[in-house]
């Protein structure tokens, strides 16, 4: 797939990207950077963008119209030392541990896949090829999401998103506004089940019912580092989507004091 051709324009095919690659932050940090971008991209400040970013201390964040309440145990959370963020995008609760890697995409409306679903088939491809160098045997999900037991995110693969043996490998939530598409995802390195079950909220079942739905790459390749997994998400974006990256660095062109409205950290009383 060397182009995605939607009704106003085209991506890839030798598109220029930004590369931006950052070191760990608060959620609430995190969030804001990847609005800030998308932001940035669609006013026309900054080209299509793939950022990758860890957290720091970990946290649950929530989809935008999630309760925080009913999404996750939020006094669980605090008591492990996990912040608990609300996303700008939507979908259900997931778990940024400190060894996971967060990717996140922007492109203008006018050269994005048209509808949800071909967004995620067109960015999962580049994720699955980027498994694939790995010695994963990932693909995209196919037909309807299994039925989701809880408000978890890796409870169930959707349509389009990336599994291995059916076992959902990264889970992605999108938003589209103001001229911009954000997609972005989290790529874990384990999955704790049990630890899922616990700051989540979740029933006594919970906890075996996600290892048969889920895995880290770690849980599949255990001598796979993040650090070859990031390298791999780069490689897979170029050679699936055929874009070439200029590394805008860590942080750069981020228009400072945007981007921030709307984040907060949920656990802050």
């Amino acid at each position: 797939m060397s182009a995605c051709k939607t009704q106003n324009g085209v991506v890839g095919g030798g598109t220029i990207w930004g590369l931006r690659i950052d070191g760990p932050a608060r959620g609430e940090d995190n969030m804001a950077a990847d609005l800030a971008v998308a932001q940035a991209v669609g006013a026309g400040r900054l080209p299509p963008t793939l950022r990758l970013y860890s957290w720091t201390p970990p946290a649950v964040s929530i989809g935008l119209h999630q309760d925080a309440e009913r999404a996750c145990d939020v006094a669980a959370c605090r008591a492990a030392g996990w912040d608990v963020v609300r996303r700008p995008t939507g979908g259900r609760a997931v778990l940024h541990a400190a060894d996971e890697l967060t990717y996140a995409v922007v492109l203008p409306l006018a050269l994005a896949p048209e509808g949800v679903r071909a967004a995620y088939a067109w960015i999962g491809a580049a994720l699955v090829t980027a498994y694939r160098a790995l010695g994963v045997d990932a693909a995209l999900a196919e037909g309807r999401r299994l039925t989701a037991r809880s408000g978890a995110c890796f409870d169930a693969p959707a349509a389009h998103e990336v599994v291995c043996g059916g076992r959902k490998l990264a889970g992605s939530a999108q938003l589209r506004h103001a001229g911009f598409l954000l997609q972005h995802g989290s790529l874990p390195m384990r999955l704790d089940a049990a630890l899922h079950a616990r700051l989540l909220g979740l029933g006594p079942d919970a906890a075996g019912v996600l290892v048969e739905r889920a895995a880290g790459l770690g849980d599949i390749c255990p001598g796979v580092t993040r650090s070859d997994l990031e390298r791999a998400v780069v490689h897979g974006f170029e050679q699936a989507l055929g874009v070439r990256f200029e590394n805008a660095g860590s942080g750069a062109g981020t228009p400072a004091g945007t981007g921030r409205a709307g984040i907060a950290a949920v656990s802050e009383a």
